[in-house]
């Protein structure tokens, strides 16, 4: 019966059958998928299955340290053919070495792991990169440059802020042509300003999905959006200490007007004192009655100052996620409760989720309630801040 089957019915049979059931966990979050998850057993059951098992086994490739990676090194040496066979590959140093990043053993894993990306570099689609030696970044950079069909690229560096060897620049040579999706957490310090103009020919990007976390705003970051705005379908943006003025910001989002349909804004700014200025231009004032078609929108209160903030959702937005970490009026209970009394406004909102302090449980019900007679389900999420105010 085996023998009947095309392969691809072969290959669709093993991977429903995969499952994900040998993997290394971070301290600080993710796993690693390992490359014999498999156990190879499915190449075992028959003659006729061992090419659809062999070729299903390779297409999602997960490395965590030096001596899995070692290990897969060897099957490449014997069997080259194999790393044509990889679409997806997870990359990082094991739990060990992830705690000690800096050490020499760790430096020696990083150097084997690389090994294994350039060699699979050919046909590879998808690049997860986890924790790895900070001497890794040129090589690590050089992969992905030479990855021609690379369409999505995750580069989560360390928490651990002085170990990040990533910075804003590497932007200039993560986004490839044929990069559609990217996520890239920058923990470094700020290039010096002031910094060269950064190049993205926006008729050469083809991204659609950008996730950046940085410590400090940036040129590069600005001229990337700008550039790939108007093919981003989703944004999603944090910055530890970001841009004290709106113009910057303003001018890199609106080039995805048209096209964005989600966007994530958290911007921690150097002085939010500012914000509590009521002469402050606030981002979303400027810039969201533009976005015509935006179905989901997380940020900060402090990005509002409109006394009724419903007037500035354009009707396609189905989802407002919101964190109150100010004074800010807008979003407080009474304030919430005038503007959903307005009738005049039409609300097309479906979900609206707060995170806020002080709040009353009747506050919440009573919000809840005016929303619910709108047809907005209404989630509200207390902040609790100890005696320490940690």
């Amino acid at each position: 019966m085996a023998e009947r089957l095309p392969f691809h019915v072969l290959v669709n049979i093993i991977i429903a059958a995969r499952v994900g059931n040998s993997s290394t966990a971070f301290d600080h979050g993710g796993s690693l998928v390992r490359f014999d998850n498999l156990r190879t057993r499915f190449p075992l059951v028959c003659k006729a299955w061992h090419d659809a098992a062999v070729f299903t086994l390779h297409q999602r490739v997960g490395i965590a340290g030096g001596e899995m990676a070692q290990l897969f090194l060897r099957t490449l040496q014997e069997r080259p053919e194999r790393a044509l066979f990889v679409r997806s590959l997870s990359v990082g140093l094991d739990s060990a070495q992830d705690a000690e990043p800096s050490t020499e053993e760790a430096r020696l894993a990083s150097t084997h792991i690389l090994d294994v990306l350039e060699a699979c570099t050919p046909l590879l689609l998808h690049l997860h990169v986890r924790p790895l030696h900070p001497s890794a970044r040129p090589r690590l950079l050089a992969a992905i440059q030479s990855a021609p069909a690379l369409t999505d690229l995750a580069v989560l560096p360390r928490l651990n802020l002085e170990d990040s060897p990533f910075q804003a620049t590497d932007l200039l040579q993560l986004v490839t042509p044929t990069l559609e999706r990217l996520e890239l957490d920058a923990w470094a310090e700020p290039v010096p300003h002031p910094l060269p103009l950064p190049s993205f020919q926006s008729e050469s990007l083809a991204l659609t999905s950008l996730r950046i976390s940085f410590t400090n705003g940036d040129a590069v970051v600005l001229a990337l959006l700008e550039a790939a705005g108007p093919k981003l379908v989703s944004i999603d943006v944090y910055l530890e200490a970001g841009f004290e003025s709106t113009d910057a910001i303003a001018r890199a989002l609106l080039p995805s007007h048209s096209t964005l349909r989600h966007l994530s804004y958290l911007n921690n700014p150097a002085g939010f004192e500012a914000h509590l200025d009521p002469n402050f231009e606030r981002l979303f004032d400027r810039i969201l009655p533009q976005f015509k078609h935006l179905h989901t929108l997380r940020t900060f209160t402090a990005e509002f100052s409109a006394l009724n903030p419903f007037r500035l959702l354009p009707p396609s937005m189905r989802r407002l996620q919101l964190s109150a970490f100010d004074d800010s009026p807008t979003f407080h209970p009474t304030a919430l409760l005038n503007s959903l009394t307005d009738h005049s406004i039409d609300v097309h909102l479906a979900e609206l989720q707060l995170e806020d302090e002080g709040w009353e449980q009747d506050e919440v019900d009573a919000v809840a309630d005016a929303l619910a007679a709108r047809g907005v389900a209404f989630t509200f999420v207390g902040i609790t801040v100890d005696d320490e105010g940690v």
